[in-house]
């Protein structure tokens, strides 16, 4: 039979003493103080296992650990059966056997010290099932749930009225224009007075309907909150499953802890769950309004307020990249930056840019935006013809249509530096050292027209070499002509010589680089 009244580790009985009185553990284990504390000072800080089952438990010290009084007092009552035994053997000075029934006694007591023992364990282990069984914390996530779904479904409501009421202004307009349209045409084919005087009458009372139209279409625009209450609802659901995300992940005592193997199967099934809904929302959160190169063309006065407000992203997407940018409206021009790979925001409107990008008119402007100080000092627009292969591959490197782009890269030298034919190189994407600038072409082979103009942009290195996409600037008029151009500086060559003295001193880099778009 264990004996209870002493430390399993150290074999040394329990007593009132400070270092040698029980502690128990949660699992529901004891061991006397000394022995606890070595246990802290061999494990992990702050944990240690306990020698009976080998769980863990936290605890910076030794005293974090409750005394089990019942383990000490049964003891306590032990030792003095124990000592009366003794006294009145002393006294009586009887040295024979002991008596049965005292040895008797004695068994029974160790035997209800360890029942109680096991008792107090198994108390413990109860308890903590216990704990593991609460419905709070699930009833609580499902009232959040229920929450957030009762304010998406009040969100899709709203949406969905509005959708009906914008589909019907719709539908007024399409039978308005198709009135103008029929109209339009009988004056146009009317013969005599009397005709065209009722084709008018009828022309003014559609005109009319349509001021009518508008006028109902601007109030419903203005008067619709529908954007603003979706906004909210799906701001406020991403932070209160976020919130049940880190929650769900809490160690003892959470919705996801304890419990053995149900509680972790539990725990994964709801963190999956969460998973799924943040996805959800992930791809609603990026869903936007598809603009049409009309809108870009027309230019009302709602499309330029978009474009000031940044709301227009450009998209570019092929079988290997899918991408978007911001679409601006800077100086009376359209401007599409480099193409990146992250989603445009909840809400905001794109237009495909494919057209635009693949197959450009004769020429092209694109723009660099040069840094040095650590802002930007000034922008360089560059004229392309794009019949040249070189004027091409520029392009996809302004753009990043294909994934790299010249934005972060360095302007590398000055060669012939205050003479002749001085000119600036850079454009290595690769490695912005001057070792790299790979082509993103096969073949860059075309007739090339010669210049000795300054603001020429050419290929400094040949077809065949690994750094034919980086590029040259001439600021200066050249001894002859130049060979490769594929470009010249449209506006901003004194940004250029500004950057060829700032080199002197401090690397000029590309901050951002892009295309003016031409609807």
């Amino acid at each position: 039979m264990n004996n209870y009244t002493e430390c399993h580790l150290c074999f040394i009985n329990y007593d009132k003493n400070r270092k040698r009185r029980p502690r128990a553990f949660p699992c529901g284990h004891s061991s006397c103080t000394s022995c606890i504390t070595s246990l802290l000072e061999q494990g992990t800080e702050g944990h240690l296992t306990c020698p009976t089952c080998r769980v863990q438990h936290a605890s910076p010290k030794a005293t974090h650990f409750s005394i089990n009084h019942d383990l000490a007092g049964l003891i306590q009552q032990v030792r003095r059966l124990e000592e009366q035994q003794q006294q009145a053997s002393e006294i009586t000075g009887n040295q024979k056997a002991p008596n049965p029934v005292d040895a008797a006694i004695k068994e029974l007591l160790d035997l209800f010290v360890s029942l109680h023992f096991k008792l107090s364990t198994m108390t413990a282990q109860i308890e903590q099932a216990k704990s593991n069984t609460s419905q709070a914390k699930h009833q609580s996530l499902k009232n959040q749930l229920g929450e957030m779904m009762a304010d998406n479904n009040e969100a899709i409501r709203k949406k969905a009225e509005a959708e009906a009421k914008y589909q019907g202004l719709l539908d007024e307009s399409h039978t308005i224009a198709s009135h103008l349209a029929a109209v339009a045409n009988q004056l146009e084919n009317s013969v005599s007075g009397r005709e065209k005087r009722a084709i008018l009458n009828v022309a003014y009372s559609q005109i009319r309907e349509m001021k009518r139209w508008m006028k109902r279409s601007e109030e419903t625009v203005a008067s619709d909150t529908t954007a603003t209450f979706s906004n909210t609802v799906l701001k406020s659901t991403h932070n209160r499953i976020k919130r049940m995300a880190e929650n769900s992940g809490d160690g003892e005592g959470s919705a996801c802890g304890g419990g053995g193997a149900s509680g972790q199967v539990y725990c994964s099934q709801v963190t999956a769950l969460l998973e799924r809904v943040q996805h959800s929302l992930k791809r609603l959160a990026t869903c936007s309004f598809m603009l049409t190169p009309e809108n870009l063309r027309t230019m009302n006065a709602g499309m330029r307020q978009l474009l000031e407000e940044h709301k227009v992203f450009g998209l570019y997407k092929d079988s290997k990249v899918r991408c978007w940018s911001s679409l601006t409206l800077e100086n009376g021009w359209l401007h599409l930056y480099r193409l990146q790979c992250h989603p445009p925001p909840y809400q905001s409107y794109t237009i495909q840019m494919a057209h635009y990008l693949c197959a450009p008119p004769s020429s092209q402007l694109v723009f660099l935006d040069l840094a040095w100080h650590g802002r930007v000092q000034g922008r360089v627009y560059i004229h392309l013809e794009m019949r040249l292969p070189l004027a091409k591959q520029f392009l996809m490197l302004c753009s990043g249509q294909q994934g790299p782009s010249y934005a972060g890269t360095s302007l590398l030298c000055v060669n012939k530096r205050n003479s002749l034919g001085e000119y600036v190189k850079g454009g290595d994407y690769n490695n912005n050292d001057g070792t790299g600038g790979a082509s993103l072409l096969p073949h860059l082979q075309a007739k090339y027209r010669p210049s000795s103009a300054p603001g020429a942009v050419w290929g400094p290195f040949r077809f065949e070499d690994p750094r034919v996409a980086q590029f040259a600037i001439t600021t200066t008029v050249p001894r002859g002509n130049l060979e490769r151009v594929f470009g010249s500086v449209e506006w901003g060559m004194g940004v250029v010589r500004a950057a060829v003295n700032a080199m002197k001193k401090h690397t000029v880099t590309v901050r951002e680089c892009g295309v003016v778009i031409r609807p």
